[in-house]
């Protein structure tokens, strides 16, 4: 090979050579995007499908998006390996960005067991038609419960509000809602209805509902979304339904009638005749006629004749002879 070849020839191989680095180094290095104001995006970890409560997370489950820094929370998710085999707590639609407060603890397995939280315990009742609301209860949703114990006053029963604001875990065994226009059964007719609810309680409230459940048969009262309100009810009983208390009930006592003549014992054995009667006649008057001389002679009467005078019965003879 001459000089004039060989030359040429190595300028070529060093050119390509910084050609080829400068190359490996434009693909290896990934450029930032941008926004059209100049924003830098960054990466977060949305979902790709939608996602039921209680299932365990697998790498298809959620892809990789880029999005504002305003639009990725603090706690937002940035590693996709960080999810695997985490347990969703809540419902999760596609492109939602998934965040911890959205996953069970570290460890928490999938089903139910893996959306109780901690400190609550899960409880279900069985409802019909009525006591269930005709089956427009669905998961999330908040109710009240209302059950029949005895009237403390032992008038009967009585209707108490056991426990208010309770979230519904379960309807049956969903633990989501159908999506709106879901397809009916394979012979078109609407779902069955739903024989049970699985409630998210304290300890202390799954013990009222307990009791409240063997007393009869509860019934749900549905609340609405945003009410957060606790009322304070003291129940009803059958004498308020009908609209009488249990103190209107009691008869009040008679007023104590005043005797009429005052400062005479009417229960003194020697108090038979009432005051306001004329006293008996003990005497009385005869005329005598001697020799043709009238006189007037004061007699006194027998006591069976003053009784008897008394009484109404028939007076004395006519004058003494």
């Amino acid at each position: 090979m001459n000089l004039k070849t060989a030359i040429p020839l190595s300028v070529a191989m060093v050119l390509g050579l910084v050609a080829a680095i400068l190359g490996n180094k434009i693909v290896n290095s990934k450029p930032k995007q941008v926004t059209q104001q100049g924003v830098e995006l960054v990466d977060v970890v949305a979902a790709s499908r939608d996602i039921a409560p209680g299932t365990s997370l697998v790498a298809t489950d959620f892809v990789v998006a880029r999005v504002e820094p305003k639009a990725a929370a603090s706690i937002a998710f940035r590693d996709p390996s960080l999810l695997v085999d985490r347990v969703a707590k809540v419902g999760i639609v596609p492109g939602q960005i998934l965040i911890e407060p959205m996953l069970a603890p570290v460890g928490a397995q999938a089903g139910l067991q893996g959306i109780i939280r901690n400190g609550f315990r899960a409880i279900t009742i069985e409802v019909n038609e009525f006591t269930g609301l005709s089956g427009f209860l669905k998961p999330g949703n908040r109710i009240d419960l209302l059950g029949r114990v005895p009237a403390t006053n032992g008038q009967g029963q009585m209707t108490v509000t056991v426990v208010q604001n309770i979230e519904i875990l379960a309807t049956g065994d969903r633990l989501v809602a159908p999506p709106e226009g879901a397809p009916k059964q394979p012979d078109g007719q609407p779902a069955p209805m739903t024989r049970s609810v699985t409630l998210l309680v304290t300890p202390d409230q799954a013990e009222k509902i307990d009791l409240a459940t063997t007393s009869g048969q509860p019934r749900l009262v549905l609340r609405s979304a945003t009410d957060k309100q606790m009322e304070v009810t003291r129940g009803t009983t059958m004498d308020q339904l009908r609209g009488n208390s249990f103190a209107s009930n009691t008869r009040e006592a008679d007023p104590v009638k005043q005797a009429i003549n005052p400062g005479v014992d009417p229960f003194a054995d020697n108090q038979k005749v009432s005051a306001g009667l004329p006293k008996p006649t003990t005497v009385r008057s005869v005329t005598v006629i001697r020799g043709g001389v009238e006189s007037q002679v004061q007699v006194d009467l027998p006591k069976s004749s003053a009784d008897t005078k008394l009484t109404g019965g028939s007076d004395l003879a006519g004058p003494l002879n």
